[in-house]
């Protein structure tokens, strides 16, 4: 099909939840796109703010689904289901789409042979003034399973495959996104584009903070999918890689709260957060002798 004249229209499913103070600037991002077939279905899971109040003013140009809240997932499924678009784009309520993200994304799927497309994105903390573009490149299962994340607020995919996968797993309050990836990926080809579209917020408030759901999530996930492809020798060493970095990772973010612990002299929660260090990395254990003696050097030599 002639990608200039492939004009279908886009499903934009926003779930939403006591993010009032967000929830417009997504929004704004969508209706500020070049690309201009598509509609806007935002799913209020429940919010106990004033989310409702902030989406009155949009009734003529956003569907909006209001439900009792049943977390992430089920309020993207709701969307889905809702959406009448052959395309459907994922966006979150507190991150916002560069102006160019639908038409740089669309015209791929002129290609029947294009399932899913991601992108990379740009990343910022309002606090401290950080920001870095990423970009994912080429992700297969394997890639997928070694932990190479796709941003979700970039994806847009077919909704066929959708229907053909199943909906995102509401049983999964972490990782949902990596499991709907790692399904999609034994099947269909996923298609990165390097560009970044989307600026990503980076916030204590956002689910990638809470590190502990999303360790035990992650390896749920990954427990989940050792079936796929068989037991293949690229699927253990990616497993054992991603299982590998979970534990250094999620070690290090407890390291660094108990050290931020000691320096508020908050002594107890160091000790908790150290040992629940250890839980995720008990092989550090090993290391205390050394880095003791190491610090114990120093002292002297002061």
């Amino acid at each position: 099909m002639d990608s200039t004249i492939y004009r279908p229209l886009v499903s934009v499913v926003i779930p939403t939840y006591n993010r009032a103070h967000y929830v417009t600037e997504a929004i704004e991002s969508v209706l500020n796109q070049t690309y201009d077939r598509y509609e806007i279905i935002v799913v209020n899971d429940g919010s106990k703010d004033d989310t409702e109040k902030v989406l009155a003013p949009y009734q003529d140009r956003v569907t909006v689904i209001t439900q009792q809240n049943a977390g992430l997932s089920a309020a993207r499924n709701a969307g889905i289901d809702a959406s009448k678009g052959e395309i459907i784009a994922l966006l979150d309520d507190d991150y916002r789409w560069l102006p160019h993200k639908l038409a740089v994304q669309t015209p791929l799927f002129a290609d029947s042979n294009v399932s899913l497309v991601h992108t990379g994105g740009h990343f910022y903390d309002e606090s401290n003034g950080w920001e870095q573009n990423q970009f994912r490149g080429d992700i297969g299962l394997h890639q997928l399973l070694a932990m190479k994340i796709i941003f979700v607020q970039t994806v847009m995919v077919r909704k066929s495959i959708l229907d053909a996968v199943g909906p995102f797993d509401v049983d999964l309050p972490a990782g949902e996104d990596l499991d709907m990836w790692l399904r999609i990926a034994t099947k269909y080809t996923l298609t990165a584009l390097d560009n970044c579209t989307v600026d990503i917020r980076c916030s204590s408030t956002s689910m990638q903070s809470n590190f502990e759901n999303y360790f035990i999530y992650l390896n749920r996930v990954l427990d989940r999918h050792s079936h796929y492809h068989g037991d293949c020798a690229d699927c253990r060493a990616s497993r054992t890689e991603s299982r590998n970095f979970l534990r250094t990772h999620f070690y290090e973010q407890c390291k660094k709260q108990a050290l931020l612990a000691m320096e508020e002299k908050k002594y107890g929660r160091a000790v908790k957060c150290r040992l629940k260090a250890f839980r995720y990395d008990p092989m550090a254990l090993l290391k205390l002798p050394a880095s003791g003696f190491r610090y114990l050097s120093r002292k002297r030599g002061r």
